[in-house]
């Protein structure tokens, strides 16, 4: 449809967030969008220009009447037909260069006379419906940007029309935190690979972005944070003792129980409610998890009923930097070549020779062989970290 020049704008005046995807038939027909300062916006595809510019309808839309036309009491294009401040807006976008190209702002009275919608477009909303939708555009979103997306949908009672602290705190930088362990990245290196976007308030919904490590994504290669990010949504989705002993296995310490407990509580807390989905750039493929104050209560059982400890053997390089002998089992701290502390006990069967030995303290380096046992946190009690000192050899 050709819109009079007149009505044309010298600039965009929408800047628009996808906020809830309402139809998907191989691309986004139509979307719930929220600008920055919380209103809400339908977006409809009316067609496309050349086959690469898409030309969208927009108005404004209040909760109630949103809600009204989810349920399918009223059609596309009356709820056009009847915007709520008498204007409807239509963007021209190149989609390719995310691009505006142009912009009209249209009087309702001279829409009502061209209106371009069909006249029994309804639509009835489901649950699985929205969650299967989401799942498409996110997918497409990861395609466009080229990175690994995992998009976050947190719903709760407590949350209305702003976002209170403990989403935050409480769960986005809890997320982060177990994103840096997977990905083994400092806090430094993870914000130089890691984007926040799209976020909505009222439920509050967040697509974060990794950028994958290789420059050309190729279908047949495999996206590493893409796999290491799976574990994420096998942490969502474990409910039982089995599951989450399994999904430990993917971190490289229990770093992420401190985190992932906070989840948990908060989840319960506030009876929320995750919809989580990982989509890879390269494939489109997605993988999805809902945890619920159900599932946390269930797998908080499972936390305070004690997971396994478990023992790891690693070799350092670096110095004694103390051994203290008065107290039993003898005591020992080494710094190693990363300046990293190890801290703990000589273990039995080495303290005759340790006594024996002229050791050097910060300036003879050794080869350390150091077993640490690692008890999770619960719910009610810290991480438990002991560690042994099981052999040294200096080196030459």
């Amino acid at each position: 449809m050709i819109f009079d020049e007149k009505y044309i704008l010298s600039q965009n005046m929408l800047n628009l967030d996808v906020l809830e995807l309402l139809d998907f038939k191989g691309y986004p027909i139509l979307n719930v969008e929220i600008d920055n300062t919380g209103t809400k916006y339908l977006s409809y595809l009316d067609s496309y220009i050349d086959n690469t510019i898409e030309q969208r309808l927009i108005i404004p839309i209040s909760d109630a009447r949103l809600d009204f036309f989810k349920e399918g009491s009223v059609s596309l294009y009356n709820i056009f037909n009847s915007s709520e401040n008498k204007v409807v807006y239509v963007i021209q976008y190149d989609a390719n260069n995310n691009q505006y190209l142009r912009n009209y702002l249209i009087p309702l009275e001279e829409f009502v006379s061209i209106n371009p919608i069909e006249q029994d477009y309804f639509i009835q909303i489901e649950v699985d419906e929205v969650v299967a939708n989401q799942q498409e555009l996110v997918a497409l979103y990861a395609t466009q940007k080229g990175k690994v997306i995992l998009d976050f949908y947190l719903t709760s009672q407590k949350i209305k029309t702003s976002l209170p602290p403990w989403v935050f705190d409480k769960f986005l930088l809890q997320i982060q935190n177990i994103i840096g362990d997977l990905l083994d990245k400092t806090y430094k290196a993870l914000n130089e690979k890691v984007a926040y976007s799209k976020i909505g308030i009222a439920s509050f919904k967040v697509s974060i972005e990794i950028t994958p490590d290789q420059n050309n994504l190729n279908l047949f290669e495999d996206v590493v944070e893409y796999k290491r990010l799976f574990k994420i949504i096998d942490l969502l989705n474990s409910e039982s003792k089995e599951d989450l002993v399994k999904v430990i296995e993917g971190f490289k310490d229990e770093k992420f129980i401190k985190s992932y407990i906070q989840i948990v509580k908060t989840v319960i807390a506030n009876d929320a409610n995750i919809h989580a989905t990982l989509a890879n750039p390269a494939t489109k493929e997605t993988a999805i998890a809902d945890f619920n104050k159900n599932k946390a209560q269930k797998i908080k059982t499972v936390i305070d009923e004690q997971l396994p400890e478990r023992t790891d053997i690693e070799e350092v390089e670096g110095v004694f930097l103390k051994l203290d002998f008065k107290v039993n089992p003898p005591a020992f701290i080494i710094e190693n070549d990363a300046e990293e502390i190890f801290k703990g006990k000589v273990d039995t069967s080495i303290i005759d020779t340790i006594k024996a030995d002229k050791v050097n303290l910060t300036t003879d380096k050794y080869k350390f062989t150091i077993k640490t046992i690692h008890k999770p946190e619960t719910t009610v009690s810290a991480e438990q970290i002991h560690r042994f000192l099981m052999l040294y050899n200096l080196i030459s």
